[in-house]
């Protein structure tokens, strides 16, 4: 097979249109990105805490789906998905931040759950809840004096911005209102929109867990399953808390020096390949002070809730774990890792958080706990950074994953179009003084001086010899133009109206509203087609990296 994401850094383009998508590679080709990636990891000539990686992957994989398993159960039946679990089946998996995203990010879970389905995979959804929850309110479109605009709706009062799991709701009246709030201020636009289902089961999950990210994530699994998605979810703070994840994160410290090396090096190859002078993009190097090394992990606890740099320091006695400041952990450096593992367990039951930065949290996502993971454009674009540190770091060729998006913006589609764009008028106005000719059938101009200027275009004089032919073409423009005044001004009306239709027009075809403004069913077969590959009547796959229409 022609080998997929060979390239160093792939260029993804956002789908823009109304029903355009991008999957990359195309779907058919993703079960021949599974089997590679199987092949090769049987190859990898890994340990991971004492243990080959076929081993270790195996049990961090039982810890996965039993967690999931335990995760779901707590919400709702599971008796078709639990029948089907098993560490040796291949396992797709993507993920995301606990939020109202918009529609493109929820297009993933639609072909999450149909590859789980075509390919006889199990598949995860994985929810990245250590990721800050920066908003607690929506963007909504709306219709004011019947013309379009946006309102600000809240679920939830302003608070300090702190991970997911750690973000409990603080107005319940807010968030119990937030439903109706959304759907009235969408009305005159959407009759029927998906946060009518969404909104009672997320106070039914608010009810249960008191967590922003838990209750957003629970409510939108449940949607999915009426709509007849197949899909395990597991946050990633409940997979932190086992024994897998502190054997890797271990393994990360034990030589932290060297991944040092790998990962400052490869973020400034990406910087010097992508022309980026911030220090800060696509990620800051890791630092060292005073013996410190800078773990590409974040802590935080009870007491401070805010992310904290990871600081480690590593003897042949002992591992020193800290942020430098408030919170400092010390276990010892065992023979054994799985000893060590169970003591770094131990001293994190104090309400004490390790979790893992965005390019850890794929590391492990797609080296040891899936088969193909499944990225969104940004992720996507993201985590081939991570392909390098991957290669340096392990001496091994990156898992293949796959890169989709949608875009669903029904709204921008009642303005209807114009007859003429913007560009076309500006270029219309600019003719009328410069080639005001073209005009003589829309306004009474003197024929004898549009036949002269055209004579005079036909035989243009040598150069050094055109001053008086040009000084004849300007005084002809000068004198059409002028008797085109009338129709000037009615061009720049029209422009005017177009400029603020297409205002208009961009306001409500943004991708980033959120998908609970939309219709749930209409949204939902589109993206269940393009799943499943029927959106194309003709049936044939997207060019790699090149948005299709559905």
């Amino acid at each position: 097979m022609t080998t997929i994401n060979e390239e160093p850094y792939r260029s993804y383009r956002v789908p823009r249109a109304h029903r355009d998508w991008l999957i990359d590679p195309p779907l058919d080709a993703n079960a021949d990105a599974l089997a590679e990636n199987l092949r090769n990891a049987a190859d990898w000539n890994l340990q991971i805490g004492g243990q080959s990686i076929a081993s270790f992957r195996k049990r961090a994989r039982h810890e996965l789906i039993h967690t999931a398993i335990d995760y779901v159960s707590s919400y709702r039946d599971l008796p078709n998905i639990c029948s089907s679990c098993s560490t040796d089946r291949p396992l797709v998996m993507a993920g995301h931040q606990p939020e109202l995203f918009h529609p493109g990010v929820w297009f993933k879970n639609f072909v999450l759950s149909q590859l789980g389905q075509s390919l006889s995979t199990m598949a995860i959804n994985l929810i990245v809840d250590n990721d800050i929850c920066r908003a607690r309110s929506i963007r909504v479109p709306t219709l004011r004096s019947g013309k379009p605009a946006t309102e600000t709706i809240a679920f939830d009062r302003p608070s300090a911005v702190v991970p997911y799991e750690m973000a409990d709701i603080d107005d319940r009246e807010a968030f119990e209102t937030f439903g109706r709030r959304v759907a009235r201020t969408i009305a005159p636009l959407v009759d029927h929109p998906c946060i009518e289902q969404l909104w009672p089961e997320a106070v039914q999950a608010a009810d249960r867990t008191g967590n922003i990210g838990l209750s957003l994530a629970q409510s939108r699994h449940q949607i999915e399953s009426q709509l007849g998605l197949s899909t395990l979810e597991v946050p990633l703070s409940r997979l932190c808390e086992g024994p897998a994840f502190c054997e890797f994160v271990l393994h990360l410290i034990r030589e932290l020096p060297r991944l040092h090396d790998c990962y400052n090096e490869s973020v400034v190859a990406y910087r010097i390949a992508h022309h980026i002078r911030s220090n800060s993009h696509p990620v800051p190097e890791l630092a060292c002070r005073d013996g410190w090394y800078e773990a590409p992990l974040w802590i935080y606890d009870e007491t401070n809730r805010q992310r904290r740099a990871l600081y480690a320091r590593v003897s042949d006695q002992q591992i020193e774990l800290s942020d430098l400041a408030s919170t400092h952990l010390t276990i010892s450096n065992h023979g054994d890792p799985t000893a060590t593992a169970a003591e770094l367990l131990e001293r994190l039951q104090n309400n004490v958080r390790l979790r893992p930065r965005a390019l850890v949290t794929t590391m492990y996502a797609r080296l040891v706990l899936s088969d193909l993971f499944l990225h969104g454009i940004g992720g996507g674009k993201y985590d081939q950074l991570n392909d390098t540190i991957i290669r340096r770091f392990f001496d091994i060729a990156p898992p293949h994953f796959t890169v989709l998006s949608a875009t669903f913006t029904p709204l921008g589609e009642s303005l209807g179009s114009d007859d003429a764009s913007s560009d076309q008028l500006r270029q219309s106005i600019r003719r009328t003084r410069f080639q005001p000719e073209h005009f003589a059938d829309l306004a009474d101009l003197p024929i004898d001086l549009v036949q002269e200027k055209r004579e005079l275009l036909s035989d243009i004089p040598p150069r050094g010899d055109k001053q008086s032919w040009h000084d004849r073409i300007t005084a002809i423009n000068t004198d059409l133009s002028a008797r085109l005044d009338d129709l000037r001004w009615q061009l720049a009306d029209q422009l005017n109206q177009v400029n603020r239709r297409e205002a208009q027009r961009r306001l409500l075809s943004s991708r980033d509203y959120s998908f609970c403004i939309y219709p749930l069913q209409e949204m939902g077969e589109m993206f269940a087609a393009i799943a499943r590959g029927e959106a194309n009547p003709h049936g044939q796959q997207e060019v790699a990296t090149t948005p299709r229409h559905a």
